[in-house]
């Protein structure tokens, strides 16, 4: 049994009939999409929820010509998770404001993965499945078999000494971006339990399947808070 796997978007525009349009698009495309109307709105779902793109307007008031508030919220959201991949959308793009959004900083790191004017609205899905692929590099496609014993260990053995500990629904949201990245090149994975004495961390024995070459060598990886793990990503007899 394989978990259903859907990319997750933060779509932002404060235009309802922009929001039904886009989000129709991305849903089309079994994208799992949320929406804000505002900053706030958009920076509340980011401390409830994990997000793999955020997609923002960037006049978010359209009574104000000189509103550039989705280039400020750029900025907020890769300070809170820089792991985020920002597409920014708008009908109003300017030179300068296209050099902030996509000038690297002193580390290289464009603030924004893409820019795309809403003439060219056509083109969103392309640059998210491009994004999804370059930037997030995460296999939404991977088959992940016996992906059960995933959400049950999980829930049953991890343990957290640096704060609260998550939802099951965020910890194996997590868990699974961590598989669809360390196994980006795989067409899927079996995972089987090992039933070790490690407290507070899952171990698992993974099969790696590879298309076209068939089988590849099992691995052992621990998944846990990082104050608990000895992180491993050992060959399994």
């Amino acid at each position: 049994m394989s978990l259903m796997y859907k990319g997750r978007i933060l779509l932002v525009d404060d235009l309802p009939d922009v929001q039904k349009t886009l989000a129709g698009l991305l849903s089309d495309e079994n994208y799992d999409v949320r929406v804000a109307s505002s900053s706030a709105e958009a920076l509340q779902l980011l401390e409830a929820e994990l997000f793999h793109v955020a997609i923002l307007d960037v006049r978010l008031d359209e009574t104000d010509e000189d509103n550039r508030e989705g280039i400020q919220l750029m900025h907020q959201i890769k300070q809170k998770d820089p792991s985020v991949t920002i597409i920014i959308l708008t009908g109003y793009a300017d030179v300068r404001m296209v050099q902030e959004a996509l000038q690297p900083d002193g580390n290289g790191a464009r603030p924004a993965f893409g820019f795309l004017q809403k003439t060219e609205i056509r083109q969103l899905v392309a640059e998210v499945k491009k994004a999804f692929e370059h930037a997030v590099h995460i296999n939404t496609a991977l088959d992940i078999q016996n992906a059960e014993y995933l959400s049950l260990m999980l829930s049953k053995k991890l343990r957290f000494v640096s704060g609260p500990k998550p939802s099951p629904k965020q910890l194996t949201e997590e868990a699974n971006d961590i598989l669809r990245k360390l196994f980006f090149g795989c067409e899927r994975i079996t995972l089987q339990p090992v039933q070790r004495g490690y407290s507070g961390v899952v171990v698992l024995k993974v099969i790696p399947w590879y298309q076209g070459e068939g089988q590849g060598e099992a691995l052992i990886a621990k998944i846990g808070e990082h104050f608990l793990v000895d992180w491993t990503f050992g060959r399994a007899g």
